[in-house]
């Protein structure tokens, strides 16, 4: 549900291991500490086809030089505890 938010670690790329035939899957560990990430997405009042389109722009083989750290607010605890750590939320795509 995209209205809501998911926290997911992503897992690095594994062999299927049964098959043998040496194709890579994608693993995600869904849940976790937080939904911090989505929940500012949508305080920054993307759409979802926003997401969407810049979603599909995203090619997670290649490193991004971006460095954001999407807090709602000051001092989110995840994923460091900081009650004075700010949000970096630049360059907005």
């Amino acid at each position: 549900d995209a209205s809501r938010g998911v926290y997911s670690h992503r897992f690095p790329r594994f062999g299927s291991g049964g098959g043998g035939d040496g194709v890579e899957e994608e693993a995600w560990l869904i849940g976790g500490a937080s939904n911090v990430g989505c929940a500012v997405l949508r305080q920054e009042d993307f759409s979802d086809d926003e997401l969407a389109s810049l979603s599909a722009g995203i090619d997670p083989d290649v490193p991004s030089p971006l460095s954001y750290y999407p807090l709602p607010g000051v001092g989110e605890r995840f994923p460091v505890a900081d009650s004075a750590r700010e949000p970096v939320l630049e360059p907005r795509p």
